[in-house]
């Protein structure tokens, strides 16, 4: 199964490689934002929005409604319980598959 999660566009890494850093869950992460970059817009438009990352690639742009209320729905799923979106998404989202606990 695949799975993207939304992380928020922090800053410009390498804009002629397309590279942004996102945070996703408090972890900063490097991502390639070229798949968003079509019809000439700039790289430098993606800076405090949200986007749905999925191995390291920035797949689609999203509001910040649909950004928190996908990380409400991870948090409710894994069983985490946080007051706000703006909590949520600076929580790590428990996976079966993590080794640390």
């Amino acid at each position: 199964m695949c799975l993207a999660v939304p992380a928020k566009v922090v800053a410009i890494k390498d804009a002629a490689r397309h590279q942004i850093l996102v945070e996703q869950a408090g972890i900063p992460l490097e991502a390639n934002a070229r798949v968003l970059l079509t019809s000439g817009k700039s790289i430098a438009s993606l800076v405090d929005q949200w986007v749905l990352v999925h191995q390291g690639f920035a797949m689609q742009q999203l509001s910040t409604e649909e950004a928190h209320s996908i990380l409400d729905a991870l948090n409710a799923v894994s069983g985490t319980n946080n007051s706000s979106p703006a909590e949520t998404s600076r929580q790590r989202v428990n996976s079966p598959y993590d080794t640390e606990r």
